[in-house]
């Protein structure tokens, strides 16, 4: 039997011909290069966007066709081009959005995928790890917090960075890297930068890529949707488990599940502020103490 790296049973391997649905506006520039990883040669992918959604698909190396249906269109329309399409082999739904399209389809679980396509640690050398930071505008003495996200518009800034703006009013030398596309970021620059911590806020689409970024993080946040927690669905935990799975400490608001290899090595936090900031401040303090002896070396 096969073992994933965490030496929990992994799933059976799925038959070839598969159809892979996904929505790209949902499962978000990670799901997307989970998929081209998991994907085979003769399976198909039916995916949910635009044409930059397809060419990115297809730049992460993915091996199956690739077919494009209009997200622009009506929920009504997309059912009767589904209903009019190749139906043999199985069908797999990526994210909820395209499960309520494909009622029949698997529902593809962050576990499973994990268990056919793990996500492996990459290293990266200190001096280019500086390089690669210093060029992103981060001091040498700056703590970068990653705010992730699977869609960027569905993360609000404002609320995670309200709370690394209490450890910045500290003193303490934080950055939050965010998406240009999250929601409340406008509001936030204004608001931070009355406060005196403008430049808390570092902003770059880097972050949609954890496996670009997260050797450059010293710490990582994935927060509920925005702008409240009312909404309907959690966010997907991919983004958490690429930075948890390069050793990055990671908070993980409590209403998101990660899987069960994850969960140790994840920070909770609640929708408690005062919660989220010891966690926060705690894991910088760590960091701080660990960069001050690597420099001493």
């Amino acid at each position: 039997m096969r073992t994933t790296e965490a030496g929990a049973p992994a799933a059976p391997v799925l038959q070839h011909q598969a159809t892979h649905l996904i929505h790209a506006k949902c499962a978000g520039l990670v799901g997307l290069e989970r998929l081209a990883k998991f994907a085979q040669r003769n399976d198909r992918c039916l995916l949910i966007g635009n044409r930059a959604d397809a060419e990115f698909l297809g730049s992460t190396g993915c091996v199956a066709r690739i077919e494009c249906l209009p997200s622009g269109v009506w929920q009504g329309y997309r059912r009767w081009m589904l209903a009019r399409s190749d139906q043999r082999g199985r069908w797999i739904a990526w994210d909820a959005e395209a499960a309520s399209l494909a009622p029949r389809a698997h529902r593809i679980e962050v576990s499973e995928i994990l268990a056919l396509a793990p996500i492996h640690r990459h290293e990266m050398a200190p001096e280019a790890r500086s390089a690669s930071r210093k060029a992103l505008g981060v001091r040498e003495d700056e703590l970068l917090v990653g705010l992730l996200c699977n869609a960027p518009t569905s993360a609000d800034v404002f609320n995670a960075a309200s709370v690394v703006s209490f450890l910045a009013c500290q003193r303490v030398p934080v950055r939050l890297l965010v998406h240009p596309k999250m929601s409340r970021l406008a509001l936030s620059k204004r608001h931070f930068d009355c406060m005196g911590v403008g430049r808390m806020l570092l902003v770059n689409e880097m972050i949609e890529q954890p496996w670009k970024c997260a050797p450059l993080l010293d710490a990582a946040m994935l927060d509920a949707c925005a702008p409240t927690r009312g909404c309907a669905r959690a966010p997907s935990s991919l983004p958490a488990v690429w930075t948890l799975t390069q050793g990055v400490p990671t908070l993980v608001h409590a209403s998101i599940d990660l899987p069960t290899a994850c969960e140790d090595r994840a920070i909770r936090f609640t929708d408690d502020r005062m919660h989220a900031i010891r966690a926060l401040g705690i894991v910088l303090e760590e960091r701080e103490r660990g960069v001050t002896v690597e420099r001493a070396k």
